[in-house]
């Protein structure tokens, strides 16, 4: 499984109306989720955010669109994200659990991405305890690619360690933000976004996405 660039995923009606919206809550109370890395707005089922999305779905990805459904948020990042996973039930389908990127602001000079490892955990502790095997047992592993150089993922590098292990797991690719696009991965593949705080030359003080996670319509039964 790749990162697929989804081309045409938002047409500059859509771009417009998702930032004048998302410029809309930014203007009003407090969101659910307000932390130093991010400020997040859940969208819900009925609204007409949450409806506009399922339209650009459906236009985009007609194979899975009727099969999937999918919970959608704004949200403002302040900060890189480390290496995690956005994990599922264990055992189920995996072709119907992704994670959506959708950029809503321009990316000059390719400056935001998302990076994948085709390394799969379905429940955050499980990545968790590979980490800590890692850092117990690195003479055991072995250095795949220097992806941490590459994309900047100097933040991916646990505290008081030295080898950095977005480079011991099998690289799986690299969404480049682009307006009107959007990136999607299998959500419990391991991934991050590289530190766009500390490009020379660029002072982003944030990024703005809408973030989509998708389950199969059966996933409410279990």
């Amino acid at each position: 499984m790749s990162v697929d660039t989804i081309e045409n995923f938002l047409t500059s009606e859509d771009i417009q109306w998702f930032c004048d919206d998302f410029a809309r809550r930014l203007a009003g109370p407090l969101p659910e989720q307000k932390t130093s890395v991010v400020k997040q707005y859940q969208i819900e089922l009925g609204e007409t955010g949450h409806a506009r999305i399922l339209d650009c779905i459906q236009r985009s990805l007609p194979d899975i669109a009727d099969k999937i459904d999918v919970v959608m948020s704004y949200q403002r990042q302040y900060s890189p994200h480390a290496l995690h996973v956005d994990g599922f039930p264990v055992g189920v389908d995996k072709n119907y659990y992704f994670s959506i990127v959708v950029p809503l602001q321009e990316n000059t000079d390719d400056i935001f991405k998302t990076i994948v490892w085709d390394k799969n955990f379905e429940l955050y502790e499980q990545f968790a305890q590979y980490q800590q095997d890692f850092e117990i047992n690195k003479s055991l592993y072995t250095k795949l690619n220097c992806s941490s150089e590459q994309y900047s993922l100097a933040h991916c590098l646990r505290p008081g360690s030295k080898e950095n292990l977005a480079d011991y797991m099998p690289f799986e690719g690299a969404y480049v933000y682009r307006l009107g696009t959007a990136g999607k991965f299998i959500r419990s593949h391991v991934h991050a976004t590289n530190n766009w705080r500390t490009v020379p030359g660029y002072e982003y003080k944030y990024k703005d996405i809408i973030f989509l996670t998708t389950n199969p319509k059966t996933w409410r039964n279990r």
